[in-house]
C-alpha cells in the first residue's frame, strides 16, 4: 500500500511536469533569396498579428515569443530534422512549432508554413502559397489553411488543464495513501454489549 502511495505521488508529479509545455509558437522566417532581416522581422510580426485573430488557437503571445526566440537567440538550422525540432520545442517550452519560410522566385514570393509537433518533432501539416504582390493576403490565406482542420489527421491530445488536474489528484491521492499508512493501526478493543435480563 505504501508503494502505491509513492507511485501515485510520482505519477502525479510527472503529470504536472507534462503540463508545462503549452501553446504554439511561430519561429523566425527562414528565407531563400531574401537576406534583409528587417523585412523578415516585419513578415514575422504580420504573421503573429494575423494568427492572433484565430480564436481557438493556443498561440504564445508575440511579446513572449520575442523573448523566447530573439532575446535567447534561438536559431533553427536550415536542415533541421525531427530531433532538432524536438530540441527547439523543448528549449522554447511549447507544444507546437510553426516554421514559416519565404522564397523569392522571379517577381513572386512563395510562402511555406510547416506545423510541427514538439513532442516528437514530426510534421503534422505543410502548405505553400504564392503571393501575387499582396503579401498580407497571402499570409492570411496560408495561415487559414494551416490552422484549419481540412485534410489534417485528427490527433488526440490531452489539454494542459487535464494534465494539471490529473497531477494534483495524483499527488493528493499519493499523499493521502502515504499519510494514511503512517497512522496508528493497532486494533481498538472490542466491547461486548451488556447482558440483557431475561423476563420470566
Amino acid at each position: 500500500m505504501k508503494f502505491l502511495g509513492i507511485l501515485m505521488t510520482l505519477l502525479g508529479g510527472q503529470a504536472l511536469w507534462a503540463a508545462d509545455p503549452s501553446g504554439l509558437i511561430v519561429l523566425d522566417f527562414q528565407s531563400k533569396g531574401i537576406l534583409d532581416r528587417a523585412v523578415l522581422r516585419q513578415l514575422w510580426e504580420r504573421t503573429y498579428e494575423i494568427a492572433s485573430g484565430f480564436p481557438k488557437l493556443d498561440l504564445v503571445s508575440s511579446e513572449e515569443a520575442h523573448k523566447r526566440i530573439f532575446d535567447q537567440n534561438v536559431l533553427v538550422a536550415s536542415r533541421c530534422d525531427e530531433a532538432c525540432y524536438q530540441r527547439v520545442a523543448q528549449k522554447l517550452s511549447v507544444r507546437e512549432l510553426l516554421v514559416p519560410t519565404v522564397e523569392k522566385v522571379g517577381d513572386q514570393l512563395k510562402f511555406t508554413f510547416t506545423r510541427i509537433l514538439g513532442s516528437n518533432g514530426q510534421k503534422t501539416q505543410e502548405i505553400s502559397i504564392w503571393s501575387d504582390g499582396r503579401i498580407g493576403r497571402a499570409l492570411s490565406s496560408g495561415l487559414f489553411r494551416i490552422f484549419s482542420d481540412e485534410g489534417k489527421a485528427k490527433e488526440f491530445t490531452i489539454p494542459p488543464a487535464a494534465w494539471k488536474a490529473a497531477g494534483i489528484l495524483g499527488v493528493g491521492l499519493g499523499g493521502v495513501l502515504l499519510l494514511g499508512l503512517e497512522q496508528d493501526r493497532s486494533p481498538a478493543p472490542v466491547q461486548s454489549p451488556p447482558p440483557v435480563p431475561l423476563a420470566l
